[in-house]
């Protein structure tokens, strides 16, 4: 049942300023910390800045080569169940990172092309720079870090709508002050017996607004298509096969396809971050 509906809150889930969840099955829906950079609110401040101290954080010791304290940093992110959003079969189980996902994910950021040159600074940028890692983990890793504004908002929304809230001794916050996790008792609504974290909808996406499929196709892409005009390169093709200099001349050049492009530039993250690297406005 609907998280409206449970608590009747009316039929209309327009008028709701959270995502209206159903503790039975998540939403295919992710929160994107790009969303949350864009914003100018004092929350979507607080978060980002929660956001960006962590990853600077985990950076910093890999960087460093302390590998153990990134470990330590992102081991204590749990699956993160209370949100009911993602991608599950059956009854929601949260991914999160924990322990044993911590270092794949290290070696992953290691290996990337991206850190090696420095270009890797943002969480909102992992899945466009590192294999392996998809929307469904970013959203993960971004719910446990702003995991302590979340619970505040949940609050101030339940406060509003008159929903009771319950003590709930839930996984460590992110400290952005201590820069630290620290364990706390905090108060959340609850279905039954299941806790529930309310996320605003303006931070949340169906499609991570940085990720490597997109990016590739609709940036990339794009910007070779023009690049290969441009030189009159062997691939662009002129209408009606008329000979090159016809077809310059009257200003008729063909752009290659996507296809033809995507068999001499196959996506991969090492391009991707080659590309981004020698031509900045494409990001």
């Amino acid at each position: 049942m609907r998280f409206s509906r449970y608590f009747q809150l009316g039929s209309s889930q327009a008028g709701l300023d959270f995502v209206d969840v159903d503790p039975e099955k998540d939403l295919p829906v992710f929160i994107d910390p790009f969303a949350i950079e864009i914003r100018s609110d004092p929350w979507s401040n607080e978060c980002a800045n929660s956001i960006r101290g962590f990853f600077d954080c985990v950076l910093t010791e890999l960087r460093s080569g302390a590998e153990a304290e990134a470990m330590r940093l992102l081991g204590q992110l749990h699956e993160p169940r209370e949100t009911y959003l993602g991608i599950s079969k059956g009854q929601p189980q949260g991914r999160g990172v924990g322990s044993q996902q911590a270092k794949s994910l290290i070696d992953a950021i290691k290996k990337s092309k991206a850190f090696e040159t420095g270009q890797l600074q943002d969480l909102s940028e992992l899945a466009l720079y590192v294999d392996g890692v998809n929307r469904d983990k970013v959203s993960d890793l971004t719910t446990n870090i702003i995991r302590r504004q979340l619970e505040r908002y949940t609050g101030d929304q339940c406060r509003l709508h008159g929903i009771p809230l319950s003590d709930y001794n839930g996984p460590p916050l992110w400290d952005s002050a201590k820069l630290e996790w620290i364990s706390s008792t905090v108060k959340l609504p609850f279905i039954e017996q299941n806790p529930i974290l309310l996320v605003p909808k303006a931070i949340v996406r169906r499609s991570l607004s940085l990720n490597a499929d997109d990016f590739y196709r609709k940036q990339i892409l794009d910007f070779l298509q023009v690049e290969h005009v441009n030189a009159h390169s062997s691939l662009s093709r002129l209408v009606r096969g008329k000979p090159a200099s016809v077809q310059i001349k009257k200003g008729h050049v063909k752009k290659p396809t996507k296809k033809d492009l995507s068999k001499i530039h196959p996506k991969s993250r090492t391009l991707i971050a080659d590309m981004v690297r020698d031509h900045p406005g494409l990001l």
